[in-house]
């Protein structure tokens, strides 16, 4: 219970530490429409793997980043779908067509990577 706590408490501290960083990080990127690549998602994902991989050994962090490399394959492959479809279909046609390409994707990466 206290070990659970503690991990939790770690990886509050190594995400904050590792947002701050990549906001100034962020700011000193030109141009400004890169800024987001430097946002909090990554900068989470890897505080967690590099939380995971100390607490719960490489095993444990490699499934993770698997996972977390499936996930954004299917997020990837659900832009570039959307964005080609958004003009022709408009906005509620392309997102449900999307989002079966997305389900599709994170399935199969799930079955390739994860299994």
């Amino acid at each position: 219970m206290v070990a659970d706590v503690l991990i939790i408490i770690l990886k509050g501290l190594v995400a904050g530490t590792l947002v701050v960083v990549f906001s100034v990080v962020a700011q000193a990127v030109k141009p400004k429409t890169l800024a987001g690549v430097f946002g909090a998602a990554p900068t989470i994902a890897a505080a967690s793997l590099a939380v995971t991989l100390l607490s719960d050994g490489a095993t444990r962090a490699a499934a993770f980043a698997a996972g977390m490399v499936a996930g954004s394959t299917a997020m990837l492959g659900y832009c570039i779908t959307d964005a080609s479809l958004l003009k022709r279909l408009g906005s509620l046609e392309a997102s449900a067509i999307t989002l079966g390409v997305w389900f599709a994707l994170a399935a199969a990466g799930y079955v390739v990577a994860l299994r």
